[in-house]
């Protein structure tokens, strides 16, 4: 009996959920975990965007921090070793992106004004019990209105724009020209707009085009070269030509998905599931400012 009971405990430490999470220096003193161009799931646990750590000599910076408490915890453990997490900051609120939260109750966390009304953690419904241990939400400490600086080793200033949600937070290393995202930028998955803002969206591209980044740390997608804002700049341009049009051309609501063709982009990643939703909420977007 005695060694069934062991034999169990033993097969519950081997069958116990672990990310796999290989750590990709980018740069000098980053670090990041790239998350998988999928939904989440079970299978995956939640780990679908990207979660860096800049390393400030005694101390860490995380800008993303992920989709759980075991997610950071494991990747802090893999990248941290002894040294303490100060900072930790919020690219936006979505979950997958900030339920990691929780595992830095020590730190101080930081995210854009209004970053609150996005930060429904769906996950929670998602994922099972083994991988949400220690998960909450947790809303950042400190909500920023305005450019800010963070006062560090490296100089880092953060920006609050408004583009994939109402309250996106982009940071940017200006001497060594890296710039990390967030969900502003994704590389071969379709971008979601259905938080967002179109235009504005457009017009913080055009700016992050002008800075000219040697590194652009995308919120999904593993390409992080200096071109790597390219793909969502395009669609989204594209997007909102053909959904323009065919406003112009007088197509309904219930019309303008058989009508505005974007299968250029169906090899993307996520195309099937987004690309309706986001003619959708383009036609919601641009029928307003007609009005």
């Amino acid at each position: 009996m005695r060694a069934i009971l062991i034999l169990c405990a033993w097969l519950g430490i081997a069958l116990a959920w672990h990310y796999e999470l290989p750590p990709v220096k980018v740069s000098e003193g980053v670090v990041c975990f790239f998350g998988k161009n999928e939904i989440p799931t079970p299978s995956n646990g939640g780990a679908i965007c990207n979660s860096c750590y800049i390393d400030e000599g005694n101390h860490w910076i995380v800008f993303d921090p992920g989709p759980t408490a075991l997610f950071a915890k494991e990747a802090y453990a893999k990248v941290v070793g002894d040294k303490p997490v100060k900072i930790v900051l919020n690219s936006h609120g979505h979950d997958d992106h900030t339920l990691g939260n929780a595992f830095f109750t020590k730190s101080t966390i930081i995210g854009a004004e209004g970053i609150e009304a996005f930060m429904e953690p769906r996950l929670l419904k998602r994922l099972n019990k083994e991988q949400l241990q220690g998960s909450f939400l947790k809303i950042p400490d400190l909500l920023l209105s305005k450019k800010a600086k963070i006062a560090s080793k490296k100089r880092i200033e953060l920006y609050v724009v408004e583009a994939h949600t109402k309250a996106d937070l982009i940071a940017y290393m200006p001497e060594q020209k890296i710039l990390f995202a967030g969900d502003v930028i994704f590389t071969e998955r379709l971008p979601s707009i259905l938080d967002g803002n179109l235009q504005k969206w457009i017009a913080v591209l055009e700016w992050i085009k002008k800075l000219h980044p040697r590194i652009i740390i995308p919120g999904h997608g593993k390409k992080y070269g200096p071109m790597a804002y390219a793909m969502t700049l395009n669609y989204l341009k594209d997007l909102k030509a053909k959904v323009a049009k065919a406003l112009e051309d007088g197509v309904e609501y219930d019309e303008v998905t058989k009508v505005v063709d974007m299968s250029r982009y169906k090899n993307l990643a996520l195309y099937k599931e987004l690309n309706n939703l986001n003619i959708l909420a383009a036609y919601q977007q641009l029928e307003m400012e007609i009005e």
